[in-house]
């Protein structure tokens, strides 16, 4: 297993040492009568914190190491600004705050301020009354009164950094400057496939321009070599392109091709432009480059490798090569997948999940709690002749009607697992916390969960696939997964906020079909759903009121 320790933590292996304490958060919130199975299910479970490895983009795990402790080195700038009751919209960026600091050295050492100060002060002068907006910090260094408040205000801020800011800082410095060491040997054959790519790529487009339009584009002046091969990388990619930035390098660079274009929209409709990029050879040629340099990565890649190598080597792998195939498309799909469970067993068949996430720094521990909950209502299902058919997930059992129902309730019991963790500061992953897809149909069947939260657990804990359905009628569990199922048929979470939106300003009668139809598709959907589950928790609640009568006069 790989090794790479960030703040005391492998970014590999972020659990080690912890395990015990989250089989704990479980057992606390189903009950003690569960703590056998959760415990062996998740004690079973083979975790893989994998690394990341983006081909297009050139992401990769350093880079996603050195983005965590740059946040963590801009917050801790934040809390200083905000301890000396400055704003945060100074917009003072690292390397002015570091200038900066520098400054309160030299005001500490001479007892003055030094030239420099106007341009790196000039903004906290203007927000503490030293300055007028449209004054020059320089008038002020002639001001001996205003001067010597100044530098008190400005010592008391340099104490207050040495006393709390300065070792965290150079902590933080120091622990970026030794995993980037470690991760920079780790992927080193990845960068130097990274570079190979990147050369081809620049002679292609060298050559290509200095045969169609006699122009050598390695002159381009304005434009940075990796902008301007940005830029051709995009147009040639066919999609859209959002970003300004890249728009901007896009008019640069077609402009010293001797185009005259103004604007984006004009540069995408010249049909001399579309030819030049539309050439066929120049897009085989690209592709087949880019083609190679996946290939190699993929063989390359220590993370794929040294994953699947783990695996193999646990001698759980029945079928190797579709995990190998699972593993890469896990590492390099870039966090379109936040974690993965797949439910294996042993030559006894017991059962040993293998779960994929995120190494530490991409990890969320919303998103590790969420994949441990989905292992422990994990059941390897067998029939009366111990026939195996399959596996149990929660509510879902061989059938992909019940997968987003069962999902949306494994998140909702997730978070409350995960909100008792957070209230006692314990983490597996350093991600901040990102709300799931899932969360989008809390609105919808929170308070169904919420009235049947005690059946669901017990549910979940149970070797019975269709233990729920039982109790709520088979027939009404059907209609629960298919009013989920088309709930996120509406789209994504500003889709549905506007069709709740539309419900909650439309001035008929949301009971009438007639009237209805006025409204949208997306809140027609959303008003069926919610008719649906209301509905249904009613029936459910009646049922369970007179199940209780019945026990009673028993």
């Amino acid at each position: 297993m790989l090794e790479c320790i960030v703040e005391g933590t492998n970014i590999f292996n972020p659990i080690e040492g912890k395990l015990d304490k989250v089989i704990e958060y479980f057992v606390k919130f189903y009950g003690e009568k569960y703590r056998q199975r959760i415990e062996e299910r998740l004690k079973s479970t083979t975790f893989l914190f994998l690394g990341r490895l983006s081909p297009y983009s050139k992401m990769t795990t350093k880079t996603d190491v050195n983005i965590y402790f740059l946040d963590k080195i801009n917050n801790l700038y934040k809390d200083f600004l905000n301890e000396n009751n400055l704003p945060l919209n100074l917009n003072l960026d690292v390397k002015n705050i570091d200038e900066m600091l520098d400054e309160l050295d030299y005001f500490k050492k001479y007892g003055k301020i030094y030239e420099t100060a106007k341009k790196n002060f000039k903004q906290i002068f203007i927000f503490k009354g030293f300055l007028g907006k449209d004054e020059s910090a320089s008038e002020l260094l002639k001001d001996s009164e205003a001067l010597k408040v100044l530098e008190e205000e400005l010592l008391n801020m340099k104490a207050l950094w040495d006393k709390n800011y300065k070792e965290k800082l150079d902590y933080l410095r120091e622990e970026k400057r030794k995993t980037s060491l470690v991760l920079g040997e780790i992927e080193r054959d990845i960068e130097e496939i990274y570079l190979d790519a990147d050369k081809q790529i620049e002679n292609l487009f060298k050559n290509y321009f200095l045969k169609h339009r006699n122009i050598d584009i390695t002159s381009v002046s304005k434009i940075k070599k990796d902008a301007y091969i940005s830029a051709l990388e995009a147009l040639l990619s066919k999609k859209k392109i959002t970003s300004k930035l890249r728009k901007q390098d896009c008019l640069e660079l077609f402009n010293f091709l001797g185009f005259n274009v103004n604007n984006f929209e004009e540069l995408n409709s010249n049909a001399e432009i579309k030819k030049l990029i539309n050439n066929k050879e120049l897009n085989l040629t690209y592709e087949k480059i880019r083609t190679e340099m996946l290939e190699n990565l993929i063989e390359k890649c220590v993370y794929i490798n040294s994953s699947f190598n783990y695996l193999n080597s646990l001698g759980l792998l029945v079928y190797p090569e579709a995990y190998k195939s699972i593993i890469k498309q896990f590492i390099i799909n870039n966090f379109q997948t936040a974690g993965l469970t797949c439910p294996t067993t042993d030559e006894e068949n017991t059962l040993h999940p293998l779960c994929f996430l995120n190494e530490f720094t991409k990890l969320g521990t919303e998103t590790f709690v969420h994949e441990c909950n989905h292992i422990i209502a994990t059941d390897r299902v067998c029939n009366d002749r111990g026939e195996f058919l399959g596996y149990k997930t929660g509510f879902r059992f061989c059938s992909k009607q019940y997968e987003l129902l069962d999902e949306v309730v494994n998140d909702y019991l997730a978070l409350k697992v995960y909100d008792m963790m957070k209230a006692d500061g314990f983490v597996v992953g350093g991600e901040k916390f990102i709300p799931s897809t899932y969360t989008n149909a809390f609105p919808l069947l929170k308070n169904f969960i919420e009235d049947n939260l005690e059946d669901i657990k017990e549910c979940l804990m149970s070797e019975d696939a269709f233990m729920f359905a039982k109790k709520i009628g088979v027939e009404n569990f059907d209609m629960l997964a298919n009013a989920v199922n088309a709930y996120f048929d509406i789209g994504d979470r500003e889709n549905i906020a506007l069709a709740y939106q539309e419900l909650k300003n439309f001035d008929g009668d949301l009971d009438s079909v007639t009237d209805t139809k006025r409204l949208n598709k997306n809140a027609r959907i959303l008003n069926d759903a919610i008719f649906i589950v209301d509905n249904l928790s009613k029936t459910v609640k009646k049922n369970k009121e007179n199940k209780n009568i019945k026990n009673l006069t028993k």
